[in-house]
C-alpha cells in the first residue's frame, strides 16, 4: 500500500518546475560539499547511526540482507526549489542507492533559530539523488517532542529539511494511490512505485520486452504475479521460493512454501545454496566457510564488498590495501583512484607538493584549500579549512546566503 504523501501543494509546483526546466537536472547540478560526521556497521538485526546536531538514522531489523557500513555526512551547497528555505542540517546517507527490505527512518533536528518564529508544521524533508537538483518530497511528521522532523526512505541519497509557506492543500494528486499521466516513479513514488534502474516502473506500461519488467520486478505496471506451478523455477504468486523441483531437503520445500534452514534461495527463483559451507555453489559469489563473518563476503554469499578479494574459497576474504583503490588507507595521505604520479597524488598515494587532495577517489588540484588563494576548482578560500563559515572545508562551495569576495579574508552574509 503506498505511503500517504505529506500535504504540501506550494512545493509541488516548485519541484515539478525544477524537474522539467532542469536547474542542473541535465548535468548542471553543482557538486555538494560533504563532511563525514558518523558511520557504523549495521547488520540484519538493525541499529542506528548518529549524524550532525542530533540527526539520526534508524534501520529496523531485517531491513538489510547483509552487513552495510552506513555513512552519514553533513552537506553544504544544497540548492532547493524556489519557495522553499533550508532549515536544519542537510545530510547525505551512503552507500548511495542502498535498498532496504523495510523503510528506514531519518530524523533531522530543527532549532528554533532556524525557524525564526515559523511553525515546524511547515517543514518537510525532501530527497534527491547525490548532487541532483531534482527533489521528491517525503511524507514528513514531527517528532513527539516537536524538536525534529521525521521521514522514511527506501534507499539512501541526499536529504534536506525545508520550510514552505503553504501546507493547506493536498500534495497535488500524489498520494491518492493512482498513478496519473503526469506522475512517474521519479515525481511520485507513493503512487507509481520506485524506479528500478533504467526501467520506468510506475508509468502504467509493463515493458517486459524492452526493460525486462515483470510482476516480480514491477507489480505497479505488470500486476500481481498469478499463482504458478511449484517446480517451474520461477517464484510465482503465493510462492516464497522455487528451485525447479518439488522436493524437500534441497533448500526450497516441496510445495514452495518456504526456504529451508540453512539455505538461501534466489529471490526470483532458481538455485538454492548453503552459505558458509566452504563450497562455491551456483548463486554464490564467494564462500568463506567457517571464517564467514559477513565482512568481505556477504552473509548470504551473494556478493563481495568493494576492495575485498575472496579468491580462496573456504578462507576469509582479504581487504586489498593498494594505492589507487579510491580509499585512503593507513599508510596513505591521499588516493585519487589511480597510481599515476604527477597528478597530485603520487604512485605511493602521498600528496605531491603544491597539490590538495581533500576528497578520496576524486582528482587532486593545484593549490591547497586554506592557502588564501582561489585555485581551480576552488570556489573560495578564506584562509582556513573550517566548515560552515561561508566557504566549505574543501573550498569547493560557498554556503548559501554567503559572499566570499576576497581570498584570504573571512566570508560574510550580505
Amino acid at each position: 500500500m503506498p505511503i500517504r504523501a505529506f500535504r504540501i501543494s506550494a512545493l509541488v509546483a516548485s519541484v515539478m518546475t525544477l524537474t522539467v526546466m532542469g536547474v542542473g537536472s541535465c548535468g548542471g547540478a553543482g557538486k555538494r560539499s560533504a563532511r563525514v560526521v558518523g558511520s557504523k556497521m549495521i547488520s540484519r538485526t538493525g541499529g542506528s547511526v548518529d549524524g550532525a546536531d542530533g540527526a539520526k538514522v534508524l534501520v529496523p531489523a531485517e531491513a538489510l540482507i547483509h552487513d552495510v557500513t552506513v555513512v552519514v555526512s553533513a552537506l553544504a551547497g544544497v540548492r532547493v526549489p524556489a519557495g522553499a528555505a533550508v532549515v536544519g542540517q542537510a545530510m547525505r546517507l551512503e552507500p548511495a542507492g542502498t535498498s532496504f527490505e523495510k523503510p528506514v527512518t531519518i530524523s533531522i533536528p530543527i532549532a528554533p533559530a532556524d525557524l525564526n518564529g515559523r511553525p515546524i508544521g511547515n517543514v518537510v524533508i525532501i530527497r534527491s539523488e547525490q548532487d541532483s537538483n531534482v527533489f521528491v518530497p517525503l511524507p514528513t511528521r514531527r517528532s513527539p517532542d516537536g524538536k525534529a522532523v521525521v521521514a522514511v526512505t527506501e534507499h539512501f541519497s541526499d536529504f534536506v529539511a525545508v520550510f514552505v509557506e503553504d501546507t493547506a492543500e493536498p500534495f497535488g494528486t500524489c498520494g491518492n494511490d493512482v498513478c496519473e499521466s503526469d506522475e512517474s516513479c521519479d515525481a511520485c513514488p507513493y503512487d507509481c512505485g520506485v524506479c528500478i534502474g533504467t526501467n520506468e516502473c510506475g508509468n502504467g506500461t509493463c515493458e517486459s520486452s524492452t526493460n525486462g519488467e515483470s510482476c516480480q520486478t514491477c507489480y505497479y505496471d505488470c500486476g500481481e504475479c498469478a499463482p504458478g506451478v511449484c517446480g517451474n523455477g520461477y517464484v510465482d504468486g503465493g510462492e516464497f521460493c522455487d528451485d525447479g523441483n518439488q522436493l524437500d531437503g534441497d533448500g526450497c520445500t516441496a510445495g514452495c512454501e518456504y526456504v529451508e534452514y540453512p539455505y538461501t534461495c534466489a529471490a526470483t527463483g532458481g538455485s538454492c545454496w548453503i552459505c558458509a559451507d566452504g563450497i562455491l555453489q551456483v548463486g554464490e559469489s564467494c564462500d568463506e566457510g567457517a571464517e564467514s563473518d559477513g565482512i568481505g563476503c556477504y552473509y548470504d554469499c551473494s556478493g563481495i564488498e568493494p576492495n575485498y578479494s575472496c579468491a580462496n574459497v573456504g578462507s576469509a576474504c582479504v581487504y586489498q590495501v593498494f594505492c589507487g583503490n579510491g580509499t585512503v588507507d593507513a599508510t596513505e595521505t591521499c588516493d585519487d583512484g589511480n597510481a599515476t604520479p604527477a597528478d597530485g597524488c603520487d604512485n605511493f598515494c602521498n600528496v605531491e607538493v603544491g597539490y590538495a587532495c581533500p576528497i578520496p577517489n576524486q582528482a587532486c588540484y593545484l593549490g591547497a584549500c586554506g592557502d588564501s588563494m582561489v585555485d581551480a576548482p576552488e570556489a573560495c578560500d578564506d584562509g582556513n579549512t573550517v566548515d560552515f563559515d561561508g566557504c566549505s572545508y574543501a573550498c569547493t562551495t560557498i554556503d548559501i546566503g554567503w559572499a566570499c569576495p576576497t581570498p584570504g579574508q573571512a566570508c560574510y552574509m550580505p
